[in-house]
């Protein structure tokens, strides 16, 4: 367990279209007490995955959650540890990461496992192409190697020499194959052009735990433990600045034309809607390790009691068109 809490602490402004969900009422839609929730992934709110797990030091057992018309149902899942992250392109495709190296697989009837049993963590998927994903992790040791996988549509296999040997890599996002984002810690941000992997100056030492942008120019990374961090660029530009939101930031959502919503430690929900960052009244107290919306209006947050040393709950928080 104690590899546990290390490894959770090492992870551990723009326009707006309306409605702005800044004014919406979250509610607590999902509770659990078998494990908590880590990642979103949906192509609408009608068709929404939730993925996470019971954070044992084994590696736990995952958690599916899928959100459509009848609300939040179990999607069977079996011998998989806790999953960190989840992305996909469709209903019938949809990856997702975790534990012990865990990369697994959904075709629109059951998961299936490609590949486990790794030391390391995967703690991020993403990819512009169902035969283009990056996934990314490392080990909560500290010197551990950093790990960068990519998929070419048959095999997954480990890209090398990426230039941050000893960091921890969290996330990954992009806009297409050529504008890739990778953040870490000590405030690293890799960037991949489609040939060559760099490492911009981020404008701070502090780990960066989630990426995701509006396009290819405008791109935000946050983090930190008990100050949150916002680091804002693209390429090989960015700047970095503490956000005075009484915890660190772990999740991340936007989109085109929508706003930034945070989320954090100790039940931390923060949206700027283009006048900065608005705490939101805190619901739970609980971690939130990720946020997700759409451009309806409606959002999600994720997490559990992160930190605490015995067995895991996890709530989902939502605004908008979500069942309890």
């Amino acid at each position: 367990m104690k590899n546990l809490v290390v490894g959770l602490l090492a992870l551990g402004l723009g326009g707006c279209s309306s409605p702005s969900p800044a004014g919406r009422d979250w509610q607590v839609a999902v509770e659990l007490d078998d494990g908590a929730i880590l990642s979103f992934w949906g192509a609408s709110a009608q068709d929404v995955f939730a993925v996470g797990g019971s954070m044992l030091e084994n590696g736990g057992a995952a958690i599916v959650l899928r959100h459509n018309t009848n609300g939040w149902q179990r999607v069977p899942i079996t011998a998989t540890p806790t999953l960190w992250w989840v992305h996909g392109f469709g209903p019938n495709d949809v990856w997702a990461v975790g534990e012990r190296g865990t990369i697994t697989h959904f075709d629109g009837n059951a998961w299936t496992t490609v590949a486990t049993g790794a030391l390391y963590t995967l703690w991020g998927v993403w990819g512009p192409a169902p035969d283009e994903l990056w996934a990314v992790g490392g080990q909560a040791n500290v010197g551990a190697p950093s790990v960068l996988l990519h998929y070419d549509g048959i095999t997954w296999s480990e890209v090398p020499d990426i230039g941050v040997p000893d960091e921890l890599l969290f996330k990954v996002w992009g806009t297409s194959a050529s504008d890739v984002y990778v953040v870490g810690t000590e405030g690293a941000v890799l960037y991949f052009d489609g040939n060559t992997w760099t490492r911009p100056p981020s404008g701070t030492s502090e780990r960066l735990l989630t990426v995701r942008g509006r396009g290819p120019g405008e791109v935000y990374a946050v983090g930190g433990l008990v100050t949150s961090q916002l680091a804002h660029g693209s390429q090989g530009t960015w700047t970095a600045s503490d956000v005075n939101l009484g915890a660190g930031l772990m999740g991340l959502w936007t989109a085109p034309a929508e706003p930034l919503v945070g989320a954090g430690f100790s039940g931390l929900l923060a949206i700027d809607d283009g006048e900065g960052f608005r705490v939101q009244p805190a619901l739970v107290y609980d971690d939130l390790h990720a946020t997700w919306g759409d451009d309806q209006g409606n959002l999600l947050a994720g997490g559990g009691n992160l930190l605490y040393l015995g067995a895991r709950r996890g709530v989902i928080l939502s605004v908008g068109d979500f069942a309890i």
